[in-house]
């Protein structure tokens, strides 16, 4: 164990070492007062608000505030793979969902941690940097003028692809840049390794593709992450937009300012905020719009403080009623089921494996197939792989994935003896939803948070399609020949029930669901905001993070939520401009 520390220790400090050669100027702390006045006041300097204020502040004529709970990201957010060290510190909001006494409940405490980022970047400095679009196919199911045509150009705009093989191929370069502010990169670590996972991915039914954000989705493929190639260091939107405006003298960003509510008058018109810092309360004003960025969580909040919500709702916290709108009504997220499969160890001692589980480390491919032979893909596929004797399942499983000790113990054991593959099985489109409660909009309340899991059949239906995808590879000459078995997961839960049975799987499913942090939804668009992002009923106001998502693309969240920043800020200038 001291080895492995050490080891842990010499590789966070080669990372940081590396570190002083790249740029990190944040924005200083604006020198602003209360009642100052703003072209635009953005609230959150998250994936979405730094995008949406750097992108407003390349107007040199318009003043625009950004304002941010939390301050500057710490060097442990620049270096990929340390985002665990992150969590519940200053830098995480540390939300989790309600305990329902029915799903989740292999998570420690029967509760999801839900992190979400308190600093410039906001989530996009502590995630785990996925860099994935979705399908042409998630986006007809948005409003007119989101449809994939529209929104290409906008992914394309803030991505700066570094692969030389993707943009060296006229299929794969066509669909990506290599000239936005957000540099786009893969590992190539362990690449036997890599080549391994994809031939697991073929035998499940999934076609090797270069990259899944090219002209196909349908396959597997090694992940791209938001992260510079060499050194390797995150492209938050800190990163991207913030740090190399950082002297603009037209933006001006607060931190440690945490937005209360927005001031609205009797016509229903945004004038602007009302923001506490330092203990003081201060309210800022805009000529033109107040736009909230505050995510899935935050942004409910701050809008039904603001008189905006369900009436019962709004009205029960003593706030006066200014829009009746389904505000926190249907929180959407991708569930994450886990199999664990042990295989004969083939460990090789020239190859440097990590000592945590970095997930940019760990030899990782992941795939999207269908099950009904669409276009649309019904599962992510997440493989990865873990070396004999490692000890990275424990810290993957319980550090991570917030699994009781028992499974975390159990996948551990597993991993002593033999190599390890761990399949992730995502469900893209679950029809279950949950939603999000206000009830104290004080500073130091959080929103009750309830996920909703497995509250509509099919999803149990459709996560045994997932499951015998993938346990069709145990009947397969790749994993026969490795001796490959499922581990047994320690599952109190499910103790009463026939090993494998369908009531297992069952149970099995229900208390390993988890979340892929793909929170979204809870102000949709065509419910709370129309398709120009303006929230119904009030002049002057716009929304623009993942709340405004009015269904789940296939695949991690992040990437679309800046391309909804990125879109938004085209919007906002054809207004104005």
């Amino acid at each position: 164990m001291l080895v492995k520390i050490l080891f842990y220790v010499v590789a966070l400090f080669v990372n940081v070492v590396q570190l002083e050669n790249i740029t990190r100027k944040w924005p200083k702390n604006a020198n602003v007062a209360g009642g100052d006045l703003f072209d635009f006041i953005v609230v959150g300097a998250g994936s979405a608000g730094a995008a949406l204020a750097g992108r407003l502040a390349e107007a040199a004529r318009w003043h625009v505030l950004l304002l941010e709970a939390g301050g500057d990201p710490p060097e442990e957010s620049l270096v990929p793979g340390l985002s665990s060290q992150l969590l519940h510190s200053q830098y995480d909001w540390s939300f989790s969902s309600e305990g329902d006494h029915y799903s989740s409940q292999a998570q420690r405490g029967g509760a999801l941690p839900l992190a979400q980022g308190k600093m410039l970047g906001g989530t996009s400095s502590l995630n785990y940097m996925v860099y994935v679009r979705g399908n042409p196919e998630d986006y007809k199911q948005w409003p007119k003028g989101w449809d994939w045509p529209t929104v290409l150009p906008y992914f394309l705009k803030s991505e700066n692809m570094t692969d030389k093989n993707l943009l060296n191929d006229t299929d794969y370069a066509a669909c990506h840049s290599d000239a936005g502010p957000m540099k786009v990169s893969t590992t190539d670590s362990n690449d036997s390794k890599v080549e391994e996972l994809l031939e697991y991915m073929t035998d499940i039914g999934m076609k090797t593709l270069l990259d899944i954000n090219g002209p196909e989705q349908l396959g597997a493929s090694k992940r791209y992450f938001t992260q510079s190639d060499r050194p390797s260091v995150r492209s938050s939107t800190a990163q991207s937009f913030l740090s190399p405006i950082a002297d603009r003298k037209n933006l001006f960003v607060l931190k440690q300012a945490y937005v209360s509510k927005i001031i609205i008058n009797e016509d229903n018109m945004a004038l602007g905020v009302q923001a506490i810092v330092n203990k003081a309360t201060l309210d800022f004003f805009t000529t033109k719009e107040v736009i909230i960025c505050a995510g899935a969580i935050n942004t409910p909040k701050i809008l039904i403080a603001s008189g905006i919500g369900p009436k019962n709702d709004v009205e029960l916290l003593g706030v006066q009623l200014k829009s009746d709108l389904p505000v926190g009504s249907e929180l959407l997220d991708h569930i994450v089921i886990p199999l664990v499969f042990t295989k004969d160890s083939d460990f090789d001692k020239n190859v440097s494996y990590p000592m945590v589980s970095d997930i940019n480390s760990i030899p990782t491919v992941h795939g999207f197939i269908s099950s009904d032979s669409g276009t649309q893909p019904d599962f992510q596929v997440i493989s990865s792989f873990l070396p004999k004797s490692s000890g990275l399942g424990y810290d993957l499983f319980y550090n991570k994935f917030n699994y009781a000790e028992s499974v975390a113990k159990s996948v551990n054991n597993s991993n002593s003896e033999k190599d390890v593959v761990v399949f992730d099985i995502v469900l893209l489109h679950p029809a279950s939803t949950g939603y999000i409660r206000i009830k104290d909009i004080s500073k130091s309340s959080k929103p009750k948070i309830y996920t909703g899991y497995f509250t509509e059949e099919e999803d149990f239906d459709s996560f045994r399609t997932g499951i015998n995808l993938v346990l069709n590879i145990t009947n397969t000459r790749s994993f026969e020949s490795v001796n490959s078995s499922l581990v047994k997961l320690d599952l109190p839960q499910c103790t009463n029930f026939d090993y494998l049975s369908d009531d297992y799987w069952r149970c099995y499913i229900l208390n390993m669901g988890r979340t892929a942090y793909d929170l979204a939804g809870t102000c949709a668009m065509g419910k709370v905001v129309d398709s120009d992002l303006k929230v119904i009923g009030i002049n002057k106001l716009r929304v623009v993070d993942a709340s405004v998502v009015p269904s789940l693309p296939s695949g991690n969240i992040n990437a679309p939520v800046i391309m909804i920043a990125e879109r938004a800020a085209s919007m906002i200038k054809q207004c104005y401009i």
